[in-house]
């Protein structure tokens, strides 16, 4: 992203994660679902009279499931699986 000038605008556009579920498969492991509301817009390198390039500006909701660790006092991501596009829009639970 840094070498293409690519990244992530500073107003999250109301983007925010919903935790749908947590099942504890052990004290160390769990599992949870969770959908993700993503309006951040993707900016590239600006223009030569200085405007803002667009990348990308969907706004969409995805269902995920992580696998969670405990290691070391944290829980740690150890795999993201994507379950559903729910579409445009905020689709997520509230």
């Amino acid at each position: 992203f840094i070498k293409k000038e690519i990244y992530f605008a500073s107003d999250l556009r109301g983007s925010h994660t919903t935790v749908e579920s947590v099942d504890f498969v052990s004290p160390t492991v769990a599992n949870e679902v969770d959908c993700l509301y993503d309006a951040i817009m993707i900016l590239g390198a600006p223009t030569p009279e200085g405007q803002q390039t667009l990348v990308n500006t969907r706004i969409l909701s995805t269902r995920y499931r992580h696998t969670l660790r405990f290691e070391s006092g944290r829980w740690l991501v150890a795999e993201e699986q994507r379950l559903d596009d729910l579409g445009d829009g905020d689709l997520c639970p509230a």
